[in-house]
Formats: structure tokens, C-alpha cells, sequence
């Protein structure tokens, strides 16, 4: 059976504060945002003590703003600042702040407001009214009823070994080591691509935040020599998102979606994909995300001269998929997957669970000679992952399962050229060690890309 997250102020700013703090008391956490780290939480105590003792130093104010932020409760913070402007409110530093909280609330009217006085009245530092006009615009993005979003990529690739050719001189069939007379020879190759995600979302004016949220993804190869393996990918999910529970649970959306893919292979159809799934979304906190996707697909290919039994591969396939995001400090960005395919057909021995953890190190510097409209960024990928097949395949061995474990390293640099046009340069090799020698290469790959962002 087969298997399947300065000074100080007027004594009115101290008398402002001061009533703000005593009334309300101290600030609370909101459950879904407070953090765990004790050293954080101590912080938070230490620096709200300091602004009870004296609410007209901004020294303690401040300390208490990112000893907030650290913890997620942007409400405390907005509410220790919001008091100094309404004695002066021509503090535009502290107006900007209350806006970029509000934004992370997803206020976003509220933040709009904030960030565009702060930023029409001309008294912010360039590197701040860099960061306002950036939040502003995405602010503004998100208030329209109808929002479209996306990226297109298209670039040039070189590899080493495109199509993954083992350089072992042994292989394995039906149990039996078979030892090659010629070692294989990875021919390298390059190719054009062209990628692109795209979004759109119509937000229904609901309390729950419901919205008809539609997903489309496009992906494009044409290979210089190795033609055969020419690929054009087209993916849609047209789908409907809410929060189930929005008093209770604010943290969770949902997205019931239908889901359509048609793939060709060196320009024949292969494969027709259709079915429908569920998205479950739960950020944790502004630093933890995780996501659980479901989804029921039908297969049908589509045979060809090349491919004449390519209809006995046709059959459903279940897919789970779960991802937790964790932005830690120092511009860290961890990565945990997991993901497992079951399919219906014998066909095809296609069961397997994938398991990955992925780490990105991210670097923003100014761009030299002032070139571009905000930070260029420089990254290091490190990549780890694990597929294991549920059953043997006969045509390999009767006893044993086929594992994989794939390393991949990629380092490169992205480099804003004008407003959301950037320029992209990267390097990877990737390296697979498998059960079976025939599934063991090493590729090295070379990319130089342009991102159009909208």
C-alpha cells in the first residue's frame, strides 16, 4: 500500500506623557506579537521604568520605542510618542516614527497621514525621507481597493552542467552496480530566461479583510545548445483571502484557491496540471511567519513521439507544504521547509518528502557615486535539502529507497539602477549526493539578471 513567524522636553510634553503613561498603565502586549526572548521582555520593563521616572527625556523615549519594536508591540510605542505631537506637532522625526509603527500595525491610513506631513515638510535627514517616501508608497498601495503587484526578471545563465549528468562511472540497475566504460562528460551551457510573479488583490471593505487574491507565476528557459530542455512554466491560483478570526486570532489569514499550471518541454505540451487547495498563514510575530499550503492536483500528460507513454504517468497528486520564516538580527533570514508529494499513479515513482532549511545573510550599503534611489544589497544563500522516496524503484532496486541530499551556495549582489529597476549578479553551485550514483552531479551556475519591480 503506498504512503503519502533632545533634549527634554516642556514641562507640558512631561505632563503629556506622563498622563498617558500613569492612565493607561503600562503597555500591553499583544499575544500575537509579544516575544519570547527574556532579554528582550527585560529591556522592554527596564526602559518603560526609565520613561515613568522621566517621560520628558527623549533619551528613555527612544530606548523605549526600539525596546518595543523588538518585542512587536507597536502599540506602545505609538503610544509614547503620539503625546509629544500633540503638544508639538511640528516634531517631524517622531511624526515619521509614528507613521512607520502605524505601517507595521497595517494601519495603513493612518500611516499615510503621519508619513506625509513628515516627509512635505522638508525637516528629514536624507536617509529618513529615503525610508518615508518608500513605506509611503507601499502605504498608499495598500489602501486601494484594487492592488496589483509584481516582479519580471530576465537575465542570462551559464552552467556547468544544465541537465545534471552524474560524473560517476557506476550506475545502478534493478540491484546490480553496472561500471560505465567512459566516465560522462558534462557539456556546460547557457540560456536566457525569464521569470515573473504577479498579484492581485480586490479587498471586498469587509471587517475580516476578505479579498479576491489571485496569484500567477511565469517561468521561461531557451537554451544556446541543449534545446531538448527548453522549458515554459505558467502557473495561476485564483483565490479568496480572510481572517476567520479577527478578534480572536488577527495573526491567521486563510486562502481557498483553485490552481492551474500548463508546462512544455522543448516547446511540446507535456503536462497539464488543475485542482484546488487551501493557504493557512499565521504571522507570529513581525519577525516569525509560517505557512501551510494544501492542494489537489490532477496530472494529465500529454504523449508525443518522444514521449509515447507519457498518458500512464496521468493521476492526482497531493501536496503538503509548510514554511516558517525567521527574520533574525544582523539582517539573518532563516528558512525552514517542508514539503511532500503523493501521487495516485503507479506509473510513476514520484512519492517523496523534501525537507529543507535555507539561510541569507543580507548586507545594504549606499550605492557608490549616489547611483540608483535607495541601497544596493549584497546577500550570501546557504541551502540544505533532503528528498526521500516513500518506495523503492524497481528499476533501481527492490530494496532500497532513493534519498538525495542537495548543498547549495550562492552569493551575489543586487544593485538598484533607477526607482524599481535592478541590476543582478549572482553565483551558486550546487552539489547532490543520492543513494544512487546516476543522481549525483555538481553544477556551477553564473547569472546576470534585471528586476522590474511594480
Amino acid at each position: 500500500m503506498r504512503r503519502k513567524i533632545p533634549t527634554i522636553g516642556t514641562s507640558l510634553k512631561v505632563l503629556a506623557v506622563l498622563v498617558l503613561l500613569v492612565a493607561g498603565g503600562a503597555p500591553a502586549i499583544d499575544g500575537a506579537h509579544a516575544s519570547t526572548d527574556e532579554s528582550a521582555r527585560a529591556e522592554f520593563d527596564s526602559a518603560y521604568e526609565a520613561v515613568l521616572q522621566d517621560p520628558g527625556n527623549y533619551t528613555h523615549v527612544w530606548r523605549f520605542v526600539i525596546a518595543a519594536k523588538r518585542i512587536g508591540d507597536y502599540e506602545a510605542a505609538i503610544g509614547v510618542l503620539e503625546p509629544i505631537l500633540l503638544v508639538d506637532s511640528n516634531q517631524q522625526l517622531i511624526r515619521s516614527e509614528v507613521g512607520l509603527l502605524y505601517y507595521r500595525m497595517g494601519a495603513y491610513d493612518a500611516a499615510k497621514s503621519h508619513l506625509q506631513i513628515a516627509l512635505a515638510s522638508g525637516e528629514l535627514s536624507p536617509e529618513r525621507a529615503a525610508t518615508v517616501s518608500s513605506v509611503l508608497a507601499r502605504a498608499e498601495k495598500q489602501t486601494r481597493r484594487n492592488k496589483i503587484s509584481g516582479a519580471v526578471t530576465a537575465g542570462l545563465r551559464y552552467q556547468s552542467n544544465p541537465t545534471f549528468v552524474s560524473n560517476s562511472d557506476t550506475v545502478t540497475f534493478q540491484d546490480t552496480q553496472l561500471l560505465l566504460s567512459a566516465v560522462p562528460d558534462p557539456e556546460g551551457d547557457g540560456n536566457f530566461f525569464l521569470s515573473s510573479w504577479f498579484r492581485h488583490q480586490y479587498d471586498l471593505n469587509r471587517q475580516n479583510e476578505a479579498a479576491f487574491d489571485t496569484n500567477a507565476t511565469l517561468y521561461f528557459t531557451q537554451q544556446f545548445d541543449e534545446t531538448d530542455t527548453d522549458i515554459l512554466s505558467f502557473a495561476a491560483e485564483p483565490g479568496f483571502a480572510f481572517k476567520p478570526f479577527r478578534l480572536s486570532a488577527p495573526w491567521l489569514h486563510l486562502r481557498p484557491h483553485l490552481y492551474g499550471n500548463v508546462l512544455t518541454i522543448a516547446d511540446d505540451l507535456y503536462a497539464l496540471s488543475y485542482g484546488a487547495g487551501l493557504d493557512a498563514t499565521a504571522d507570529i510575530t513581525d519577525r516569525i511567519r509560517t505557512e501551510f499550503t494544501y492542494q489537489r492536483r490532477q496530472r494529465d500528460f500529454d504523449a508525443t513521439p518522444e514521449r509515447p507513454f507519457a498518458e500512464l504517468l496521468d493521476g492526482s497528486e497531493d501536496h503538503y507544504r509548510v514554511q516558517a520564516f525567521f527574520l533574525l538580527p544582523k539582517r539573518f533570514v532563516l528558512k525552514l521547509s517542508g514539503l511532500g508529494i503523493r501521487t495516485s499513479t503507479d506509473a510513476e515513482i514520484k512519492d517523496n518528502w523534501l525537507f529543507g532549511v535555507a539561510g541569507q545573510l543580507n548586507y545594504r550599503y549606499p550605492p557608490p557615486l549616489a547611483w540608483g534611489d535607495s541601497q544596493w544589497r549584497a546577500w550570501l544563500r546557504v541551502v540544505g535539502e533532503f528528498r526521500e522516496f516513500d518506495d523503492p524503484d524497481p528499476a533501481l532496486s527492490s530494496t532500497v529507497e532513493r534519498k538525495d541530499q542537495r548543498l547549495t551556495v550562492a552569493v551575489g549582489n543586487s544593485a538598484n539602477l533607477y526607482k524599481s529597476l535592478d541590476l543582478n549578479i549572482e553565483y551558486l553551485v550546487q552539489n547532490q549526493e543520492s543513494e544512487f550514483n546516476q543522481f549525483e552531479f555538481v553544477n556551477h551556475s553564473g547569472i546576470v539578471s534585471v528586476t522590474y519591480r511594480y
